[in-house]
């Protein structure tokens, strides 16, 4: 059975302070998760791997918003599979 994990990076929030690190600490367990632990990784917010477009990737840049429905969307789908 393939291991999948779930890595959210936020760094962007109306509602208080943003907070600048945590994009990279993200996109550090991912590569953990993904080398060590041979986990299957679906990183949040994300974009296409480059030379693989059939891979996403954790987008590390910390002006990227992630909206309340992607999130809740993305929670629901991981948890479903």
């Amino acid at each position: 059975m393939a291991r999948s994990a779930l890595v959210i990076g936020i760094a962007r929030y109306s509602n208080f302070r943003n907070l600048e690190k945590t994009v990279n600490d993200a996109g550090a367990i991912a590569e953990i998760l993904e080398q060590h632990g041979h986990y299957a990784i679906e990183p949040l917010p994300r974009k296409l791997a480059a030379g693989d477009e059939n891979r996403y990737e954790l987008d590390r840049d910390p002006k990227k918003e992630v909206k309340g429905i992607d999130l809740t969307t993305k929670l629901k789908t991981f948890l479903l599979e």
